[in-house]
Order: structure tokens, then sequence, then C-alpha cells
């Protein structure tokens, strides 16, 4: 009965697992057929409801631009970095797909785009796809009756983001800790004395839920996290020595992942310093 249970669980978490989706931010397209500043909502959210029915969770257009607004960032076909993850831990997000509308002219009609996805985490291209397509070769069966906008649209929809990679359906990046800098206000100790390790991290990340203090790989502390300021206060141990600072950041559900890393050192020395006595 054990081995039926067990097996079970595994067979459970596997097909979670296998369901565990991406969530892509959806840019506003640039609009190349208006002019060099033209930007599109409506083929854009198409895309966004096309993603969001294939069981994606999708920050639509008008989300992302909204955001942007607040940050008084033009939106000019890209996004850079720095945006991009602020983008990330504003909406919990890994990916980010930005389009641009090549062609578009309503009196044929035809249309000709081309969109890019991108990991915001290390911000690399990981795949894109180009599709144009006109009325006159979109002709429905038996050749009876050409098809509408509309039609053309939703084809257009599907044929962009058809050849999707499979990598794509599940979560490709994980959060990471990103330390920017690490001050220790006293670093020669004795017993019992105090000092405070400071530790600033990357605004941008996804922070975690708390983080766990070692010393000497001996738990000392948990703190929680909710900004990138971080004050550590320390008791010297009562041993002479060296001792080593690591830091464990703990991210709960969705990802359930630990990460280490090395903080700092300070020393403890209890020796009385030796005092010379001499005559002039």
């Amino acid at each position: 009965m054990k081995k039926i249970i067990v097996l079970l669980s595994i067979f459970l978490f596997l097909g979670f697992a296998n369901n565990v989706y991406s969530q892509i931010a959806v840019f506003p397209f640039e609009d190349l057929s208006k002019d060099l500043n033209g930007i599109d909502f409506d083929l854009s959210m198409k895309v966004a409801e096309k993603l969001s029915d294939m069981n994606f969770e999708v920050i639509n257009p008008i989300e992302i631009a909204d955001f942007l607004n607040e940050k008084n960032t033009p939106f000019v076909g890209w996004v850079d970095k720095i945006v991009g993850k602020q983008i990330g831990v504003k909406f919990n997000c890994n990916l980010i797909l930005l389009g641009t509308i090549l062609e578009y002219d309503k009196n044929k009609p035809s249309f000709g785009v081309t969109i890019r996805l991108l990991t915001i985490n290390d911000y690399k291209l990981i795949w894109s796809n180009t599709v144009y397509i006109s009325k006159s070769e979109e002709i429905s069966f038996l050749n009876l009756k050409k098809k509408s906008l509309n039609e053309l649209q939703k084809n257009l929809v599907e044929k962009l983001i058809r050849n999707i990679p499979d990598k794509v359906f599940k979560k490709i990046v994980k959060p990471d800790i990103d330390i920017e800098k690490v001050f220790i206000s006293e670093r020669y100790l004795k017993k019992n004395d105090k000092t405070f390790i400071k530790i600033k991290l990357n605004p941008f990340i996804v922070f975690p839920d708390y983080i766990k203090i070692f010393i000497n790989e001996k738990f000392y502390k948990k703190f929680s996290i909710d900004k990138e300021n971080i004050k550590i206060p320390i008791m010297a141990p009562e041993s002479d020595g060296r001792y080593n600072v690591t830091m464990e950041a703990v991210w709960t559900e969705p990802y359930n992942l630990k990460k280490r890393s090395f903080l700092t050192s300070f020393f403890v020395d209890n020796k009385k310093p030796e005092l010379k006595l001499g005559l002039k």
C-alpha cells in the first residue's frame, strides 16, 4: 500500500511539474506601418489573449503600458535591462514578449509582424518569429470565400506563436541572490563584543522570503526580507579564531529554492596585549 502511495505521489509531482507554465509580459507592439513611434494595442492584445488560452500566465500590454507610464519610460519597441528586471519583480514574470508590425495595409489587407521572446534574468533572446500574411493568399475552403480582416488577424496570431519552443512552456528562470555590497562594522573582536553586517541586495531581484545566517556553518539567526538593505547584528563567540559568515536565501512557493552565499569573516582574539615597560 505504501509503495502505491509513493508511486502515486511521484506521478502527481511529475504531472504538476510538467504543467508549470511561464509568466510572459506582453508589451504593446511597435508599429512601423504608422511611423517610427507608432504603438499597437489591438494585435498585441490578441497575442496576449491567445497565450492566455494556452495556459501561460500573461501580463497584458495595457498593464505594461500603465507601468511604463508610471516610470516615465518611453516605449520604442525595446526596453532596457533595468526596466525589464523592474517588470519581472513587479509582475512576477520571467519572460518578455516584444513585437514589431512591419506592414499593415487595411486596403489589401496584409500584415507583416515579427515577435521576440527574451528572458528577464539574463536578458537573452531565446526565440523569434516573423510572419507575413495577406488576404489574397489566405483563401478559405474550395476558394469560395475570401477571409475577413478579423479572420486574417486570427490566422496571423496563430501563425506567430504556433512554433513557440517547448522549453518556453516551463518556468525557465529561477530567482537568484544578487548582493551589491557587504559591510561589517568591526572585524576584530573579543568574546561577547557586538558587531553588525550590512547587506545591500540588487533592488530588482525577486527577494527571498527570508534568509538564514550561518557562522562557521552553524545556524545563527533567521531574518525576514522586505527590502534591499539588511542589517544583521552579531555577538562574537567566546572562542578565539576566524569566523566565516554565510547567508542562505530561501524562496518558498512557487520556487521552493535555497541558495547560499559567503558574506564576510571576523576574528575573535581574547589574548591580553603584552605591555613592554622600559626605562629610557
